[in-house]
């Protein structure tokens, strides 16, 4: 990091911490979930799960709550994402699947909802009292 960015910042970081910021910006777009326990199907083995283009089509939410998603409601979840996902992932692989994974799975599904801009910082208030 520059000194620049340094006084910018008030922050100082490694060159070690720097690489390992940006590596984690530009790893795995938001829709991409790696797994720490892949799941297994017969002879092959996923340890990446995408939430697929299907899930922009409003037919994939038929009969679930948004609410219930929102909340991640896990059969609500599990019966989407069994929608969904790339590699399409059954109902009994996701409620065998390990916890952490598929609440990391059921997070990028909510945020997965979230507008695009919603990150963005809020604009300033420019009205004049």
């Amino acid at each position: 990091m520059d000194k620049e960015t340094e006084m910018a910042t008030g922050t100082a970081v490694s060159n070690g911490e720097a690489s390992a910021v940006a590596v984690a910006a530009t790893a795995a777009p938001k829709n991409v979930v790696k797994l720490t326990v892949p799941v297994v199907r017969g002879d092959v083995s996923y340890s990446e799960i995408k939430i697929g283009p299907l899930a922009n089509q409003a037919g994939s939410l038929r009969g679930l709550s948004l609410l219930a998603l929102y909340n991640m409601n896990c059969d609500a979840m599990v019966t989407w994402l069994a929608r969904v996902t790339e590699p399409k992932l059954k109902e009994a692989e996701m409620y065998a699947m390990n916890t952490a994974d598929f609440t990391a799975l059921s997070s990028a599904a909510v945020n997965f909802f979230a507008p695009s801009g919603s990150n963005a910082p809020a604009p300033e208030n420019t009205a004049e009292p």
